[in-house]
């Protein structure tokens, strides 16, 4: 079968639609920016993973 990739994710709220969706991979700022190949590679070489961090609230979110 195919695999569904989501490029340009930036919130968790996209995130969350896609994962309710079932979409396979999903990529964007919400996960990293933009890395320099040789970075990248050294993750590849380390078996690293990029850190997950949740984004912080909007402030007007916060007032509700």
């Amino acid at each position: 079968g195919k695999k569904v990739v989501a490029e340009g994710v930036e919130t968790e709220a996209q995130a969350a639609i896609l994962r309710r969706m079932r979409c396979d991979m999903i990529q964007g700022y919400l996960y990293s920016p933009p890395l320099p190949a040789e970075q990248f590679a050294r993750l590849l070489r380390e078996d690293r993973r990029l850190a997950y961090v949740p984004p912080v609230p909007h402030r007007a979110a916060l007032a509700d």
